[in-house]
């Protein structure tokens, strides 16, 4: 039986039986675990997608660096005070942000050059043999 006609079983028998079946229904045991069937690595097209959406992401969260509080609001309650009081500074570094990922990320035609716009090459000293070891290390 499917996961999706496992839990329509245990949706059907949740009014007589409770919530319990239905929870027992969805515990990580009930779900397959996922295996990577082939680890050889691939040309970068095949990465791109994923590797361009990590890039965009973590040009967005670098835009919103705020210091860490110690107020009762805590760090969501400095970040909208940090957004409220630097909306030009936000908007440049949007435009700026928006112009990396264009100019630097979108032209990228291997890994390698990916992990240099990134600045990771520092950390990555190796690119084919970590995307080697990365995909080994995955069951």
């Amino acid at each position: 039986m499917s996961l999706l006609g496992s839990v329509a079983v245990q949706l059907s028998c949740s009014s007589s039986g409770g919530y319990q079946s239905l929870i027992e229904g969805l515990t990580p045991a009930s779900f397959p675990s996922p295996r990577l069937a082939d680890k050889a690595v691939k040309e970068y097209a095949t990465y791109r997608s994923g590797l361009l959406f990590w890039a965009l992401v973590d040009l967005i969260y670098n835009m919103f660096k705020v210091p860490t509080s110690n107020t009762e609001g805590g760090w969501s309650f400095s970040l909208a005070e940090f957004i409220r009081h630097n909306d030009m500074p936000i908007h440049e570094a949007a435009d700026k942000a928006l112009k990396t990922f264009q100019e630097e990320f979108m032209p990228v035609e291997t890994f390698s050059e990916f992990l240099d716009v990134a600045g990771l090459l520092s950390e990555i000293n190796d690119p084919d043999s970590f995307l080697k070891d990365l995909l080994n290390s995955i069951p």
